[in-house]
């Protein structure tokens, strides 16, 4: 709350101490700031961006890339869209292990389906499913 009421004495000068107008210039200055928050990430999250080639094939670099630009989304509060999950999907198929990308391509087609642990998955789990998927076969060798 002090955060709060200390960003709305910034724009004391400029709105002649009104309080409804000082809060407007607020909320004003905030959601221009959620929007451009979206719109960077959006922008980290395409098909070129996300190209695994880009990351050096890293599935963990990867990872955090995505999670960062998700969360920047989510914080924004928006939600991962269809679209997000299609580009994910597809740059983890690119991955040259069979056997994660069996994994993968599991999960893809439970998820477009809507069935089993697909109708339930979120972008996080997805992310987080993907390192230990790798981890794990990785391990194996």
């Amino acid at each position: 709350m002090a955060m709060v009421a200390s960003e709305m004495n910034a724009f004391e000068e400029e709105t002649s101490g009104d309080g409804i107008l000082m809060y407007y210039v607020f909320l004003r200055e905030n959601i221009g700031f959620t929007k451009e928050a979206i719109i960077a990430a959006e922008a980290q999250l395409t098909k070129d961006k996300l190209a695994l080639e880009n990351l050096q094939y890293d599935i963990f670099k990867f990872s955090k890339h995505v999670r960062t630009y998700i969360l920047q989304i989510m914080g924004a509060g928006q939600q991962p869209t269809k679209q997000h999950f299609i580009l994910v999907f597809s740059a983890l198929k690119s991955v040259d292990k069979e056997e994660f990308k069996l994994i993968i391509m599991k999960l893809s087609q439970e998820w477009r389906s809507g069935v089993r642990q697909g109708v339930r998955l979120t972008m996080l789990q997805l992310i987080a499913q993907a390192d230990s998927e790798y981890k794990r076969l990785t391990q194996l060798g």
